[in-house]
């Protein structure tokens, strides 16, 4: 009784809550617009609806792990600073104050060369992808618009990432939330006035401007203080990012291939409608995962800040209450998913557009080592290190090449085993490598 309590207290703390709600909403939103887009889309125009969101993903080479780093840098030297809960600026010494604005105008430089490169090669693999294609499907307008308006979106997520370094989650994840109603709104609006693959594109500039207009309300005080701050220009961040960030690089990489070759694999041996089952049964479970993620999430700037100040049994029951929450949280969603099965109505509305049998138990259970392994990685790179690189290698290459293999040779009922097999074999990996660097740097502390 007493866990039961401690679980729901944790839970309505304003940052979990915020974060709860926010995933939970997406988890009703996304079949809201699914269960549209067969209405305005015919077959083929669903299948390169969500092989568009596969190739977007490529923003992930735009960040290559840039903003985890970026936020465990903000929680680091937040640790000794405060936002004024009143006039919205930075308080504390002003030596840690100019760090912190330093770290920022570094931020903003950095990205602004990197999305324009995103920008161009997004635009260019999507060409190659889909000119082959023979389905009578008007793509190539969409596809370049659906491509600038995800670089938005992904701008303004780097912006609220720097303020969830700083512990603002409750306002970060109020600000997905809303921005995550106003897409799903502009979505259907645009799908049932005929606009087809425009209602991708256009909806997310809609998103990305609801984001940023956020920023501007709860942080826009403080984010001119950084800008303007005298002596922000000193502290050369570049030698800091650049070695972690390479190793982050790899692994990010490798991360895409673990998760993102689903759909463009599946386009191209099965057609467009097979296609759009796969990216709806993804959707479903990483929206139950990103629910049941909730603690290791918020965790991140408290786990950078503990590290700053070697508070190490903190971080220790920090672990331990996120993975027994979210194991909890995720079973309970999974058993929740596999209960509308036997609901008519959500049968028909959810279950005819899934894959079915091995494919989706093979998913579900990918995702929940998945999330055992994120809680592992965000307490070991809270202390600026990125000692998971070869795991996130192994996953990601033995997840691709098992993936193709098992669905080439053995068909649509395999497409997720080579992802379920690659957590199996990474993970003894990861645990170790846990016990090996936590008991190594925190004795060296």
């Amino acid at each position: 009784m007493k866990k039961v309590k401690e679980f729901i207290t944790s839970l309505l703390q304003p940052d979990v809550f915020a974060t709860f709600v926010n995933y939970i909403v997406k988890i009703f939103l996304n079949p809201i617009i699914v269960l549209f887009v067969p209405v305005f889309l015919n077959e083929n125009q669903q299948g390169y609806w969500y092989t568009f969101g596969s190739i977007a993903a490529l923003t992930t080479f735009a960040d290559l792990g840039f903003t985890s780093i970026m936020t465990q840098f903000a929680a680091h030297e937040y640790a000794y600073l405060q936002l004024d809960k009143s006039d919205k600026r930075f308080v504390g010494s002003a030596e840690h104050i100019k760090r912190m604005s330093s770290l920022f105008r570094f931020i903003i430089r950095w990205m602004r060369i990197v999305l324009a490169i995103a920008l161009v090669t997004i635009i260019i693999v999507g060409f190659i992808m889909f000119s082959g294609g023979n389905d009578n499907v008007n793509w190539l307008m969409p596809w370049i618009l659906y491509a600038i308006s995800s670089v938005y979106v992904f701008s303004s997520q780097v912006a609220l990432s720097f303020y969830e370094g700083c512990d603002q989650f409750a306002i970060t994840q109020r600000t997905h939330t809303l921005s995550g109603v106003f897409h799903c709104v502009a979505t259907i609006v645009f799908l049932a006035a005929g606009m087809g693959l425009y209602a991708l594109s256009l909806p997310l500039f809609i998103k990305g401007s609801v984001a940023f207009l956020s920023v501007r309300k709860h942080f826009g005080t403080s984010v001119m203080q950084l800008w303007k701050e005298e002596g922000g220009e000193e502290i050369a961040w570049k030698k800091e990012f650049v070695p972690l960030l390479g190793r982050y690089a790899v692994s990010w990489i490798s991360g895409y291939f673990a998760s993102q070759i689903y759909n463009p694999l599946v386009f191209s041996l099965f057609g467009s409608s097979a296609a759009g089952k796969v990216g709806y049964s993804l959707s479903i479970v990483q929206a139950i995962y990103s629910v049941s993620n909730a603690w290791s999430l918020i965790s991140i700037p408290k786990y950078n800040m503990a590290v700053e100040k070697r508070e190490w049994p903190y971080m220790d029951s920090l672990l331990k209450r996120n993975l027994i929450y979210s194991s909890v949280v995720y079973a309970i969603g999974i058993c929740a998913l596999y209960l509308t099965q036997r609901i008519p109505f959500l049968n028909k509305l959810i279950w005819s557009r899934l894959l079915f049998g091995q494919a989706m138990m093979a998913l579900c259970g990918a995702y929940f080592i998945s999330m055992v392994s994120y809680a592992m990685s965000t307490y070991l790179r809270a202390h600026k290190k990125e000692p998971f690189l070869i795991p996130s290698v192994l996953l990601g290459v033995s997840s691709a090449l098992l993936t193709f293999v098992l669905t080439y040779h053995m068909g649509l009922d395999f497409i997720f085993w080579g992802y379920f097999l690659s957590n199996i074999l990474v993970l003894p990996l990861s645990v170790h490598i846990w016990r090996k660097f936590r008991a190594r740097w925190h004795a060296e502390s």
